[in-house]
């Protein structure tokens, strides 16, 4: 089974206030740290590069309002992708990256993660993946919802082009009711919105 792994962070961080994605977090771009994550499980997975495809194992990375600033720390380590329609919310770089891996047709799911869920850790992606069956959905579980990081199958992949919005993948979350399989995460429900924020998320790594 060969998993795509996306690391969505095409916002313009508004309620943050500048371009969260290169603050610092363990002495590194914030998208760096996540992007380190996200390397590692696939690493860990069956997503091995090959002769004809020799970067594959690199995770995805959907960049948008600030691609110009992110891309070139991210390009080595990195497919990025490109979203134009990234003010249109979450569900547009869903969509986008969607479009993308089924047209590269060899991948039989796609493993959405954002970049500001910070606690997000490999232990959590792991299990998560150790779950999956290949044909239902899988997410984290926090706050009594489902949601990202979340795995879907290819089969979604159709209904995931047609995302749009800041809801993300929740409309086919909310379709998929009962038929979900889930992942308790309490690590993916903080993420960074705002700079305190990340004040809070640094004095407590700090302590």
């Amino acid at each position: 089974m060969k998993i795509a792994y996306v690391l969505l962070a095409a916002g313009n961080a508004s309620r943050f206030g500048s371009c969260k994605q290169l603050a610092e977090v363990h002495d590194k771009a914030m998208i760096l740290h996540s992007l380190e994550t996200l390397t590692a499980l696939a690493e860990q997975t069956q997503n091995q590069p090959t002769q004809s495809q020799p970067n594959r194992i690199k995770p995805f990375v959907v960049l948008g309002a600030y691609y110009e600033q992110i891309k070139p720390i991210i390009m080595d380590k990195a497919e990025v992708i490109y979203n134009p329609d990234w003010s249109l919310g979450l569900g547009a770089s869903i969509a986008k990256a969607s479009e993308v891996i089924q047209g590269l047709g060899d991948y039989d799911a796609v493993l959405f993660t954002l970049s500001d869920q910070v606690k997000v850790n490999l232990d959590d992606l792991e299990n998560l993946i150790k779950g999956y069956d290949g044909q239902t959905i899988r997410t984290a579980y926090y706050a009594n919802k489902p949601g990202v990081p979340a795995i879907f199958p290819a089969s979604q992949f159709t209904e995931l082009k047609g995302l749009k919005g800041k809801q993300g993948a929740k409309p086919i979350l909310m379709a998929a009711k009962d038929n979900l399989s889930l992942q308790v995460m309490d690590n993916a429900l903080f993420d960074i919105d705002y700079p305190e924020d990340l004040e809070q998320y640094l004095s407590t790594i700090k302590a």
